[in-house]
């Protein structure tokens, strides 16, 4: 298997596995019935097939890093500006799921035009993080130093 068939891999599990969460996002382990097809619903209401914020948050940073290859905070605002604004890189058109943090943290950058450091040291929880480390994970696979950093 090739580098680009392993990236592929990993863009298109993170996609499948945040649209088959859908139905589930938010609700506790035992909750709820084993899911094994795309159901949609959920907080947001999305079609089936349809992935969350977590998968357009890392398509915001997996074109960010392509194209800086560093981690480049005010590239990657402008992404999640336009994801936020326009719904790019959502599966409908529309930005939903956003967490609070990261709402806040693109509020100020358009306020102000400047990043908040601030908020770039929360700690963050939950399966965000996760999503976020893929796109680190593929452009930076033979540079666990640079991988690290970012």
């Amino acid at each position: 298997m090739n580098t680009k068939s392993r990236v592929a891999g990993v863009f298109i599990g993170l996609a499948v596995g945040d649209a088959l969460g859908v139905s589930v996002e938010k609700k506790e382990v035992g909750d709820f019935d084993f899911v094994s097809e795309m159901e949609g619903g959920g907080l947001h209401n999305l079609p089936s097939g349809a992935w969350t914020g977590e998968t357009a948050a890392a398509l915001c940073l997996a074109q960010s890093l392509l194209v800086t290859h560093d981690l480049d905070v005010y590239d990657l605002a402008e992404r999640f500006k336009r994801w936020v604004k326009n719904g790019e890189n959502s599966s409908t058109g529309v930005c939903v799921g956003v967490g609070e943090k990261l709402l806040s943290f693109v509020g100020n950058y358009e306020r102000t035009g400047g990043i908040d450091s601030n908020s770039l040291n929360q700690k963050v929880r939950g399966n965000s993080v996760l999503a976020r480390v893929g796109p680190v994970a593929c452009i930076h696979w033979d540079d666990l130093d640079m991988a690290s950093k970012i």
